[in-house]
């Protein structure tokens, strides 16, 4: 599309080039232009999105196949016709791409109508408008920029570090003093009851024993346990977390757990302990 937008610049005055009798390579191209719109809608009604996708940077590889093919940098030297006529096709598949873009991609889209200085825009432009006529003879065009910035790997892989190394620094938690932990109430539960809460797959509501008294939990566990492999076990747990309702659950406190990418366990303590125990 850019190489198509550079020579119509530069060679005919930033103005769409006429045409002239087609020839063979032509008329193939032309019937894939002409019958694009009809493909892509067809796609993007029985909601194959991504099949859509792929049609259509398959056109636009159809559309550098047939340029490099006529070659209209060689034909111009002998035949600016020639050269003229192949330029208009591909501008007229620009046209064509920027239309079935926008649904995908609808900044692109408008950078290309820009570029061939469509005045209406992409809400007053219909699929129908798609073909081989869509760009008079004569219009003239803006010139051109490329649509996408060229990626240098070198400074891809600085950005990448950049990245890694912000996200580590986020990671680093800030320390604490031994007072400030000595404020956290840790101690040893008895699950007793572990019931499945309606409308929320993850979370269960525990009712747990904590030696003065009788609370309730909520904790997402319901991916990683069955009711039955969690009541009977003693479990650490945060006691003085202010309460909060989740899923119309009173929460009082939080249960503990090792997390390690997709896989929980449950913190419980390797010697039988009564429940109410303090962690310290």
């Amino acid at each position: 599309m850019h190489r198509t937008l550079t020579f119509i610049e530069k060679q005919f005055e930033m103005k769409i080039p006429g045409k002239i009798k087609n020839d063979e390579i032509d008329e193939a191209f032309i019937e894939k232009l002409n019958n694009i719109n009809t493909k892509i809608g067809s796609l993007l009604i029985n909601f194959k999105l991504k099949k859509a996708l792929r049609e259509l940077v398959d056109f636009g590889r159809d559309g550098n196949v047939y340029l490099n093919d006529k070659a209209p940098w060689h034909l111009i030297k002998e035949d600016k016709d020639a050269a003229g006529h192949v330029f208009n096709l591909c501008a007229q598949a620009a046209y064509a791409l920027a239309i079935l873009l926008a649904p995908f991609i609808p900044g692109t889209a408008k950078k290309i109508l820009s570029f061939l200085n469509v005045k209406k825009t992409l809400k007053e432009l219909t699929w129908d408008s798609i073909n081989e006529e869509a760009l008079p003879e004569g219009q003239k065009i803006r010139k051109p920029k490329p649509l996408f910035q060229k990626l240098d790997t070198n400074e891809l892989q600085e950005k990448l570090k950049e990245l890694k190394a912000q996200k580590e620094k986020g990671e680093k938690r800030k320390m604490i003093s031994y007072d400030q932990f000595k404020e956290l109430d840790i101690r040893i539960a008895l699950v007793e009851k572990v019931e499945k809460v309606p409308k929320a797959d993850k979370l269960f509501k525990l009712s747990i024993d904590v030696g003065s008294e009788k609370r309730t939990l909520a904790a997402s566990l319901a991916e990683y346990y069955k009711p039955e492999e969690l009541v009977g076990k003693k479990i650490v747990f945060l006691a003085n977390l202010e309460p909060k309702k989740l899923r119309g659950i009173l929460s009082q406190g939080m249960l503990l757990a090792a997390v390690e990418g997709d896989a929980v366990s449950v913190l419980t303590p390797d010697k039988d302990v009564a429940p109410g125990a303090k962690i310290e």
